[in-house]
């Protein structure tokens, strides 16, 4: 065995980039510090354990079967017992809740998938360069597929209490990576989030977001003003709702 590790490479993402410009003081404690978390929110755990069994439904499209309901639910409940941390529950849940939850989200996108041509990436991994003064960016697109004609159709997939229409950057990131990587396309490129429930009643909800080119200028100004407050070691706190449930507020207030 070599004697010598290889370091990971210094790069940004979108979630290092949300992290820093909800709180800097976070994002030192958590990347700089390398603090570890005092506890999981169930809502990230929900949110992460659900996108793992979406992401096998869509796998399986792509190897040309079919999921089970009950092969996506033990996926959702296999990364749920995976989690190391204590999980911290809102008000009103509980573990068998949340289970039951998944479950008939799960059931509603096996009856109502957004299927939108051919699987040709799930889960696709990316590194591209924005600009020269700013380190490569990172990330996975979870959904790619090609329609008739060779329109694309590039989809991030997320879970909401309300369905409301998440901010346009991680779709903007999305859609300059899919340029960069040059996947083969008639050119049209349709960027979506497809937005599942958590509602008693599980609704899909699809947002087509139309990516201009000053969308990416504006996308690359902001990550260069947060990689420039980063290399300066900006660390202050904002305080906000988030503070609350944040992972590191036993830590923060130490400060």
């Amino acid at each position: 065995m070599s004697e010598h590790t290889t370091k990971p490479e210094v790069h940004l993402s979108h979630s290092q980039v949300q992290e820093f410009t909800q709180c800097p003081r976070k994002y030192h404690l958590h990347r700089r510090l390398k603090v570890p978390p005092d506890f999981m929110p169930s809502a990230l755990l929900f949110g992460i354990a659900l996108h793992e069994a979406l992401a096998l439904f869509h796998q399986r499209r792509l190897e040309g079967r079919a999921a089970s309901l009950a092969e996506l639910h033990n996926t959702f409940l296999g990364q749920w017992k995976a989690e190391k941390l204590p999980v911290r529950y809102s008000r009103g849940e509980n573990q068998n809740s949340l289970k039951a939850m998944a479950r008939r989200m799960l059931a509603y996108y096996i009856e109502n998938p957004v299927c939108s041509g051919e699987v040709i990436g799930v889960e696709q991994p990316f590194r591209i360069m924005l600009s020269t003064d700013l380190p490569p960016v990172h990330g996975r697109i979870d959904l790619i597929e090609m329609a008739p004609g060779s329109e694309l159709y590039v989809s991030d997939l997320k879970t909401s209490k309300n369905g409301s229409k998440p901010a346009a950057d991680q779709l903007v990131l999305y859609r300059e990576a899919v340029r960069l990587l040059d996947f083969p396309a008639s050119g049209i490129v349709h960027c979506q989030y497809v937005v599942l429930t958590k509602t008693a009643e599980p609704k899909i909800k699809v947002f087509e977001l139309d990516v201009t080119a000053e969308d990416v200028v504006n996308l690359v100004s902001r990550y260069r003003e947060v990689w420039q407050a980063i290399q300066a070691g900006v660390a202050y706190p904002i305080p906000s709702w988030r503070c609350g449930g944040c992972q590191w507020k036993h830590h923060c207030d130490q400060v």
